[in-house]
């Protein structure tokens, strides 16, 4: 699974996360749970750059990475280590 973007909140973080066949609109809490607050089907988009265009309009672009990293699987440690090293 890819993080697309990623912004921190005071109980967690909410992002974009893509996987193999769906894009989501997540929130992870500072407990370690995993929300999809949104899920959209990959085939309704002809291309990733179409989608974060879309979603756009919910999360600023200034949150969304250069280019998507490559995670294997999400915990808190994850989380913040993305977000020191990528989260501006």
């Amino acid at each position: 699974m890819k993080i697309l973007c990623l912004r921190a909140y005071a109980n967690g973080y909410r992002g974009l996360l893509e996987e193999r066949e769906t894009y989501s609109f997540f929130q992870f809490t500072r407990q370690g749970r995993l929300t999809k607050l949104m899920t959209y089907d990959k085939a309704m988009f002809p291309n990733r750059r179409r989608f974060l265009g879309g979603m756009g309009k919910f999360m600023p672009r200034r949150f969304f990475f250069e280019k998507p990293v490559e995670v294997t699987t999400l915990t808190i440690a994850e989380m913040d280590g993305l977000c020191k090293q990528y989260c501006r």
